[in-house]
Protein backbone atom coordinates (compact mmCIF):
# COMPACT_ATOMS: atom_id res chain seq x y z
CA UNK A 1 0.00 0.00 0.00
CA UNK A 2 1.14 3.43 -0.63
CA UNK A 3 0.67 6.86 0.97
CA UNK A 4 0.49 9.61 -1.10
CA UNK A 5 0.38 13.39 0.32
CA UNK A 6 -0.68 15.71 -1.85
CA UNK A 7 1.15 18.46 -2.12
CA UNK A 8 -1.45 21.44 -2.46
CA UNK A 9 -3.64 20.73 0.00
CA UNK A 10 -1.30 18.86 2.43
CA UNK A 11 -3.63 16.20 2.95
CA UNK A 12 -2.63 12.48 3.47
CA UNK A 13 -4.07 9.25 2.20
CA UNK A 14 -3.57 5.74 0.76
CA UNK A 15 -4.13 3.72 -1.58
CA UNK A 16 -3.48 -0.15 -2.97
CA UNK A 17 -0.16 -0.43 -4.99
CA UNK A 18 -1.87 -2.13 -7.86
CA UNK A 19 -4.58 1.47 -7.98
CA UNK A 20 -1.73 3.81 -7.57
CA UNK A 21 -1.47 4.49 -11.57
CA UNK A 22 -5.11 5.07 -11.75
CA UNK A 23 -5.25 7.91 -9.00
CA UNK A 24 -5.91 11.22 -10.80
CA UNK A 25 -6.91 14.11 -8.45
CA UNK A 26 -6.61 14.71 -4.83
CA UNK A 27 -9.57 13.03 -2.62
CA UNK A 28 -9.62 15.89 -0.32
CA UNK A 29 -9.38 19.00 -2.50
CA UNK A 30 -10.13 17.62 -5.68
CA UNK A 31 -7.04 19.15 -7.36
CA UNK A 32 -5.28 17.41 -10.26
CA UNK A 33 -2.30 15.73 -8.88
CA UNK A 34 -1.37 13.37 -12.65
CA UNK A 35 0.24 15.35 -15.35
CA UNK A 36 2.22 14.46 -18.69
CA UNK A 37 5.74 15.09 -18.50
CA UNK A 38 7.27 17.02 -21.27
CA UNK A 39 8.87 14.91 -24.19
CA UNK A 40 12.35 16.88 -23.57
CA UNK A 41 14.00 18.94 -26.68
CA UNK A 42 12.45 19.03 -29.79
CA UNK A 43 13.92 17.44 -32.35
CA UNK A 44 11.91 15.33 -34.47
CA UNK A 45 9.09 15.95 -36.89
CA UNK A 46 6.90 14.06 -34.50
CA UNK A 47 7.84 15.60 -30.99
CA UNK A 48 7.04 19.23 -33.57
CA UNK A 49 3.54 17.91 -34.40
CA UNK A 50 2.93 16.83 -31.12
CA UNK A 51 3.46 20.21 -29.45
CA UNK A 52 1.90 22.01 -32.37
CA UNK A 53 -1.32 20.42 -31.41
CA UNK A 54 -1.42 20.37 -27.57
CA UNK A 55 -0.40 24.02 -27.98
CA UNK A 56 -3.12 24.90 -31.06
CA UNK A 57 -5.68 21.75 -30.71
CA UNK A 58 -5.80 19.41 -33.65
CA UNK A 59 -8.07 21.46 -35.21
CA UNK A 60 -4.93 23.26 -36.52
CA UNK A 61 -4.63 19.62 -38.82
CA UNK A 62 -7.48 21.25 -40.62
CA UNK A 63 -5.25 23.34 -42.45
CA UNK A 64 -1.78 22.76 -44.29
CA UNK A 65 -0.75 26.81 -43.37
CA UNK A 66 -1.96 26.74 -39.44
CA UNK A 67 0.90 23.38 -38.79
CA UNK A 68 3.20 23.89 -41.17
CA UNK A 69 3.90 27.78 -39.61
CA UNK A 70 3.37 26.17 -36.03
CA UNK A 71 6.16 23.40 -37.65
CA UNK A 72 8.79 25.88 -38.84
CA UNK A 73 8.94 27.58 -35.78
CA UNK A 74 9.18 24.75 -33.45
CA UNK A 75 11.55 23.26 -36.01
CA UNK A 76 13.45 25.42 -38.08
CA UNK A 77 16.23 23.09 -38.50
CA UNK A 78 14.22 20.73 -40.52
CA UNK A 79 12.50 22.55 -43.44
CA UNK A 80 12.78 19.95 -45.92
CA UNK A 81 11.30 17.27 -44.02
CA UNK A 82 8.05 19.89 -42.83
CA UNK A 83 7.59 21.17 -47.05
CA UNK A 84 7.60 17.59 -47.91
CA UNK A 85 4.75 16.93 -45.07
CA UNK A 86 3.07 20.16 -45.62
CA UNK A 87 2.90 19.32 -49.27
CA UNK A 88 2.55 15.94 -49.22
CA UNK A 89 -0.97 16.15 -46.80
CA UNK A 90 -3.88 17.82 -48.58
CA UNK A 91 -7.01 18.27 -46.89
CA UNK A 92 -8.09 14.99 -47.23
CA UNK A 93 -5.52 13.57 -46.22
CA UNK A 94 -5.08 15.73 -43.06
CA UNK A 95 -8.52 15.00 -42.09
CA UNK A 96 -7.99 11.19 -41.96
CA UNK A 97 -4.80 11.84 -39.98
CA UNK A 98 -6.69 13.73 -37.60
CA UNK A 99 -9.44 11.31 -37.26
CA UNK A 100 -6.70 9.03 -36.12
CA UNK A 101 -5.41 10.74 -32.53
CA UNK A 102 -9.11 9.27 -31.67
CA UNK A 103 -8.80 5.92 -32.55
CA UNK A 104 -7.65 2.63 -30.92
CA UNK A 105 -3.85 1.63 -31.78
CA UNK A 106 -5.14 -1.49 -34.26
CA UNK A 107 -7.34 1.41 -36.29
CA UNK A 108 -3.89 3.70 -36.20
CA UNK A 109 -2.22 1.68 -37.59
CA UNK A 110 -4.53 0.56 -40.56
CA UNK A 111 -4.88 4.01 -40.61
CA UNK A 112 -1.21 4.97 -41.13
CA UNK A 113 -0.53 2.15 -43.61
CA UNK A 114 -3.30 3.71 -45.78
CA UNK A 115 -1.69 6.53 -45.75
CA UNK A 116 1.92 5.30 -46.31
CA UNK A 117 0.09 3.33 -49.39
CA UNK A 118 -1.37 6.71 -50.86
CA UNK A 119 1.70 8.45 -50.20
CA UNK A 120 3.98 6.20 -52.73
CA UNK A 121 1.78 4.96 -55.16
CA UNK A 122 -0.28 8.20 -55.48
CA UNK A 123 1.93 11.09 -54.60
CA UNK A 124 4.98 9.93 -55.82
CA UNK A 125 6.88 9.79 -52.57
CA UNK A 126 10.09 7.36 -52.31
CA UNK A 127 9.57 4.11 -49.20
CA UNK A 128 11.86 6.13 -47.33
CA UNK A 129 9.99 9.95 -47.08
CA UNK A 130 6.79 7.77 -46.75
CA UNK A 131 8.03 5.63 -44.03
CA UNK A 132 10.00 8.74 -41.98
CA UNK A 133 6.74 10.82 -42.72
CA UNK A 134 4.37 8.41 -41.41
CA UNK A 135 6.51 6.78 -38.33
CA UNK A 136 6.61 10.61 -37.11
CA UNK A 137 2.74 11.45 -37.24
CA UNK A 138 2.22 7.85 -35.12
CA UNK A 139 4.92 9.17 -32.72
CA UNK A 140 3.03 12.23 -32.65
CA UNK A 141 -0.35 10.23 -32.07
CA UNK A 142 1.05 8.30 -29.07
CA UNK A 143 2.45 11.14 -27.43
CA UNK A 144 -1.54 12.69 -27.87
CA UNK A 145 -2.76 9.10 -26.36
CA UNK A 146 -0.16 9.40 -23.59
CA UNK A 147 2.05 6.89 -24.72
CA UNK A 148 5.99 7.15 -24.55
CA UNK A 149 5.22 10.28 -21.93
CA UNK A 150 5.90 9.69 -18.56
CA UNK A 151 3.50 10.44 -16.07
CA UNK A 152 4.54 13.08 -13.18
CA UNK A 153 2.57 12.88 -9.93
CA UNK A 154 2.35 15.74 -7.69
CA UNK A 155 2.38 14.29 -4.20
CA UNK A 156 4.61 12.39 -1.93
CA UNK A 157 4.93 8.92 -2.19
CA UNK A 158 5.79 6.65 0.63
CA UNK A 159 5.36 2.80 1.68
CA UNK A 160 3.02 1.40 4.31
CA UNK A 161 2.88 -1.85 6.22
CA UNK A 162 -0.09 -3.28 6.39
CA UNK A 163 0.98 -4.85 9.68
CA UNK A 164 1.55 -1.82 11.58
CA UNK A 165 -1.46 -0.96 14.16
CA UNK A 166 -1.32 2.71 13.43
CA UNK A 167 -2.34 2.42 10.21
CA UNK A 168 -5.44 0.24 10.26
CA UNK A 169 -8.18 0.66 12.37
CA UNK A 170 -11.27 -0.70 12.97
CA UNK A 171 -14.17 1.09 14.99
CA UNK A 172 -13.85 -0.79 18.25
CA UNK A 173 -10.19 0.78 18.55
CA UNK A 174 -8.72 2.23 21.39
CA UNK A 175 -8.13 5.82 21.89
CA UNK A 176 -8.26 7.66 18.09
CA UNK A 177 -4.94 9.16 17.17
CA UNK A 178 -3.93 11.48 14.88
CA UNK A 179 -3.79 9.56 11.44
CA UNK A 180 -4.68 10.16 8.26
CA UNK A 181 -8.03 8.60 6.38
CA UNK A 182 -7.24 4.97 4.38
CA UNK A 183 -9.07 4.96 1.29
CA UNK A 184 -10.02 1.39 0.26
CA UNK A 185 -12.30 0.48 -2.94
CA UNK A 186 -13.60 -2.88 -2.12
CA UNK A 187 -15.42 -2.90 -5.28
CA UNK A 188 -16.92 -1.52 -8.21
CA UNK A 189 -20.06 -0.97 -6.57
CA UNK A 190 -19.16 0.17 -2.54
CA UNK A 191 -16.18 2.48 -1.44
CA UNK A 192 -15.22 3.27 2.25
CA UNK A 193 -12.95 5.27 4.01
CA UNK A 194 -12.27 4.30 7.92
CA UNK A 195 -9.58 5.73 10.27
CA UNK A 196 -9.29 6.61 13.28
CA UNK A 197 -9.78 10.46 13.65
CA UNK A 198 -13.27 10.15 13.11
CA UNK A 199 -13.53 10.08 9.48
CA UNK A 200 -16.04 7.87 7.66
CA UNK A 201 -17.84 7.23 4.20
CA UNK A 202 -20.24 4.72 3.04
CA UNK A 203 -21.60 4.58 -0.63
CA UNK A 204 -22.35 2.66 -3.41
CA UNK A 205 -24.43 2.49 -6.55
CA UNK A 206 -27.69 3.35 -7.04
CA UNK A 207 -29.29 5.58 -3.49
CA UNK A 208 -30.05 8.92 -4.26
CA UNK A 209 -28.21 11.90 -2.98
CA UNK A 210 -28.62 15.17 -2.64
CA UNK A 211 -26.29 17.90 -4.57
CA UNK A 212 -27.06 21.55 -5.78
CA UNK A 213 -29.66 23.30 -5.04
CA UNK A 214 -32.61 24.27 -7.81
CA UNK A 215 -33.51 28.10 -8.04
CA UNK A 216 -36.05 27.91 -5.62
CA UNK A 217 -33.95 26.46 -3.05
CA UNK A 218 -35.01 23.07 -3.21
CA UNK A 219 -32.20 20.33 -3.30
CA UNK A 220 -31.51 18.20 -6.58
CA UNK A 221 -31.72 14.95 -6.46
CA UNK A 222 -28.75 12.61 -8.15
CA UNK A 223 -28.65 8.68 -8.25
CA UNK A 224 -25.04 6.73 -8.25
CA UNK A 225 -24.74 5.02 -11.22
CA UNK A 226 -21.17 4.02 -11.08
CA UNK A 227 -17.79 4.35 -8.54
CA UNK A 228 -14.77 4.16 -10.26
CA UNK A 229 -11.33 4.82 -8.02
CA UNK A 230 -11.79 8.60 -6.98
CA UNK A 231 -14.45 9.54 -9.12
CA UNK A 232 -18.73 9.02 -8.90
CA UNK A 233 -21.10 9.42 -11.54
CA UNK A 234 -24.27 11.12 -10.84
CA UNK A 235 -27.60 10.91 -13.02
CA UNK A 236 -29.90 13.50 -12.20
CA UNK A 237 -33.34 11.66 -10.86
CA UNK A 238 -36.13 14.94 -11.76
CA UNK A 239 -38.38 15.82 -14.17
CA UNK A 240 -38.28 19.25 -13.92
CA UNK A 241 -35.27 20.09 -16.58
CA UNK A 242 -36.29 21.00 -19.51
CA UNK A 243 -33.91 22.21 -22.61
CA UNK A 244 -33.63 21.87 -26.42
CA UNK A 245 -30.73 20.27 -27.76
CA UNK A 246 -29.89 23.27 -30.14
CA UNK A 247 -31.83 26.31 -30.98
CA UNK A 248 -31.81 25.31 -34.46
CA UNK A 249 -33.33 22.16 -36.09
CA UNK A 250 -30.83 20.76 -37.86
CA UNK A 251 -28.61 17.95 -38.01
CA UNK A 252 -25.53 18.86 -35.15
CA UNK A 253 -23.72 17.32 -32.95
CA UNK A 254 -22.53 16.81 -29.35
CA UNK A 255 -19.81 18.85 -29.48
CA UNK A 256 -21.23 22.02 -31.40
CA UNK A 257 -24.85 21.86 -30.11
CA UNK A 258 -26.50 24.72 -27.52
CA UNK A 259 -27.30 22.06 -25.14
CA UNK A 260 -23.59 21.11 -23.93
CA UNK A 261 -22.29 24.84 -23.71
CA UNK A 262 -25.60 25.56 -21.34
CA UNK A 263 -24.99 22.78 -19.22
CA UNK A 264 -21.13 23.30 -18.60
CA UNK A 265 -21.72 27.06 -18.27
CA UNK A 266 -25.17 28.33 -17.24
CA UNK A 267 -26.40 25.39 -15.32
CA UNK A 268 -23.09 25.09 -13.53
CA UNK A 269 -22.97 28.81 -12.21
CA UNK A 270 -26.88 28.12 -11.32
CA UNK A 271 -27.39 25.29 -9.58
CA UNK A 272 -24.66 24.51 -7.46
CA UNK A 273 -22.34 26.91 -4.75
CA UNK A 274 -18.62 27.19 -5.73
CA UNK A 275 -17.91 24.54 -3.72
CA UNK A 276 -20.27 22.39 -5.00
CA UNK A 277 -18.62 23.28 -8.31
CA UNK A 278 -15.15 22.67 -7.29
CA UNK A 279 -16.63 19.03 -6.50
CA UNK A 280 -17.30 18.30 -10.63
CA UNK A 281 -14.56 16.20 -12.40
CA UNK A 282 -14.08 17.55 -15.72
CA UNK A 283 -13.47 14.51 -18.11
CA UNK A 284 -13.17 12.96 -21.75
CA UNK A 285 -16.69 11.94 -23.15
CA UNK A 286 -17.00 10.47 -26.21
CA UNK A 287 -19.62 10.70 -28.41
CA UNK A 288 -19.94 8.25 -31.52
CA UNK A 289 -15.67 8.78 -31.72
CA UNK A 290 -15.49 12.36 -31.09
CA UNK A 291 -14.14 12.97 -27.86
CA UNK A 292 -14.77 16.32 -25.67
CA UNK A 293 -13.79 17.29 -22.37
CA UNK A 294 -17.21 18.15 -20.38
CA UNK A 295 -18.36 18.75 -16.28
CA UNK A 296 -21.91 18.47 -17.39
CA UNK A 297 -23.04 16.19 -20.24
CA UNK A 298 -26.16 14.07 -21.22
CA UNK A 299 -25.94 10.11 -21.43
CA UNK A 300 -24.96 8.50 -24.52
CA UNK A 301 -27.09 5.58 -25.62
CA UNK A 302 -24.04 2.80 -24.71
CA UNK A 303 -24.42 4.60 -21.32
CA UNK A 304 -28.00 4.88 -20.65
CA UNK A 305 -28.13 1.14 -22.07
CA UNK A 306 -25.27 0.03 -19.94
CA UNK A 307 -27.16 2.00 -16.62
CA UNK A 308 -30.55 0.91 -17.40
CA UNK A 309 -31.14 -0.92 -14.10
CA UNK A 310 -30.82 1.37 -11.90
CA UNK A 311 -32.76 4.08 -13.84
CA UNK A 312 -36.88 4.28 -13.22
CA UNK A 313 -39.34 4.46 -15.78
CA UNK A 314 -40.70 7.92 -16.03
CA UNK A 315 -43.90 8.45 -18.62
CA UNK A 316 -41.74 11.74 -19.99
CA UNK A 317 -38.79 11.03 -22.35
CA UNK A 318 -35.70 12.66 -21.75
CA UNK A 319 -32.59 13.57 -23.95
CA UNK A 320 -29.38 11.65 -25.18
CA UNK A 321 -26.60 13.13 -26.52
CA UNK A 322 -26.57 10.93 -29.42
CA UNK A 323 -27.92 11.36 -33.18
CA UNK A 324 -31.03 9.23 -33.68
CA UNK A 325 -31.58 7.65 -37.05
CA UNK A 326 -33.61 10.41 -38.16
CA UNK A 327 -32.40 13.43 -40.47
CA UNK A 328 -31.58 16.60 -37.73
CA UNK A 329 -33.45 14.15 -34.42
CA UNK A 330 -31.40 13.01 -31.23
CA UNK A 331 -31.91 10.04 -29.43
CA UNK A 332 -33.73 10.02 -26.40
CA UNK A 333 -35.03 7.58 -23.09
CA UNK A 334 -38.23 6.36 -23.16
CA UNK A 335 -40.17 3.37 -22.34
CA UNK A 336 -37.54 1.86 -20.61
CA UNK A 337 -34.61 2.34 -23.23
CA UNK A 338 -32.99 4.17 -25.55
CA UNK A 339 -35.09 5.79 -28.68
CA UNK A 340 -32.93 5.80 -31.56
CA UNK A 341 -36.16 7.82 -33.37
CA UNK A 342 -36.29 10.39 -30.87
CA UNK A 343 -37.30 13.99 -31.45
CA UNK A 344 -35.94 16.78 -33.48
CA UNK A 345 -32.91 18.88 -32.11
CA UNK A 346 -35.16 22.19 -31.31
CA UNK A 347 -37.68 20.39 -29.45
CA UNK A 348 -37.90 21.64 -25.86
CA UNK A 349 -37.94 18.66 -23.83
CA UNK A 350 -36.70 16.62 -20.37
CA UNK A 351 -33.10 16.49 -19.85
CA UNK A 352 -31.48 14.44 -16.97
CA UNK A 353 -27.34 15.74 -16.78
CA UNK A 354 -25.26 13.57 -15.61
CA UNK A 355 -21.47 14.40 -14.03
CA UNK A 356 -18.48 13.04 -12.22
CA UNK A 357 -18.02 14.32 -8.57
CA UNK A 358 -14.99 13.97 -6.77
CA UNK A 359 -15.50 11.28 -4.03
CA UNK A 360 -14.41 13.98 -1.32
CA UNK A 361 -18.09 15.30 -1.62
CA UNK A 362 -18.66 12.02 0.51
CA UNK A 363 -16.23 12.32 3.05
CA UNK A 364 -17.54 13.56 6.25
CA UNK A 365 -16.72 14.23 9.69
CA UNK A 366 -18.08 13.30 12.96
Amino acid sequence: MKQLKCLKCGKIWYVDDAKLNFVNTCPFCSSQIRFKGTIGTIDTLGKAIYQAISTGGLDLLTSNERISGYLLDLLPDQKKEIRIFTKTFDDDYLSMYRNAFEQTENDIEATMNKLKSVFIEEEGLSDIWANMLCENCQMAIAYYQGRGITDVLSAEIGEINLQSPRTIKTPNDVEPQNTSPIITTRSMSKTEIIDSANWSISYRIEPEIKFGHHENGAPMQWRILDIDNNLTLLHYTGSDLKQQFHDENIDIPWKDCKLRDWLNHDFIRHYFSSDEEKLIVETNIDTAGVLTRDKVFCLSINEATKYKQYMKDSYWPWLLRDKAKGGGCIATYEHGGPYLWGVYASCEINIKPAMYISTSYFIKEH
